[in-house]
């Protein structure tokens, strides 16, 4: 409907490739002190893929949301399983069925999480602000073209949600890239034997 275009509106160009370009060399750093840790591991030693992407993907988001700042870590580590576990009702019952079972709960983590976004948008709102324009400062001026609209409170805070709990996408992705790439070169050290 129309309040997803105008979010969309007001939010494409703060996510657009080009926006996020002043971001790209400290991800190359990030990415090269991953690589260079696992580089280190003695051969044989098992490691928590899984995990070590987990950090490389959070400290990744971090940068783009906040740039430096670090204290968004753990709510980004947090959204990545948002909205928490889900019951067998979730599996088995339509929503129209579960009378609100469970949204109580995801409304609970959700404000947890307001005094940090609530920060985090203050901060950048603030005409003195001397940092980065990171995401975050991008979404607090986003303004429409032709309204000169601008993103609510509430709306800030469910766009924060929604893009750092999708930062988290392609953790499981990757970990099973990383699986299958281990699995064939252990197969071909094999073949070549």
């Amino acid at each position: 409907g129309e309040a997803s275009r105008r979010h969309r509106r007001l939010i494409n160009p703060t996510i657009d490739h080009r926006a996020v370009q002043s971001d790209l060399p400290e991800l190359i750093r990030l990415a090269e002190d991953f690589a260079d840790g696992l580089g280190q591991i003695p051969p044989g030693q098992e490691i928590n893929i899984s995990a070590a992407i987990s950090h490389l993907v959070t400290r990744s988001a971090g940068q783009i949301l906040a740039g430096p700042d670090r204290t968004i870590d753990p709510m980004l580590d947090r959204l990545a399983v948002y909205p928490g576990r889900y019951s067998r009702l979730d599996a088995l019952l339509p929503d129209w069925l579960r009378f609100g079972v469970g949204t109580g709960k995801s409304r609970a983590e959700a404000r947890a999480l307001r005094p940090q976004i609530d920060r985090l948008i203050g901060e950048r709102r603030n005409p003195d602000y001397a940092g980065r324009r990171d995401l975050m400062w991008r979404l607090v001026h986003a303004s429409d073209r032709r309204t000169g609209d601008r993103l609510s409170d509430t709306e800030l805070r469910d766009e924060t949600l929604t893009l750092g709990s999708t930062a988290a996408t392609p953790l499981r992705p990757l970990s099973w890239i990383w699986y299958l790439s281990v699995a064939a070169t252990s197969l071909q050290a094999a073949m070549n034997l």
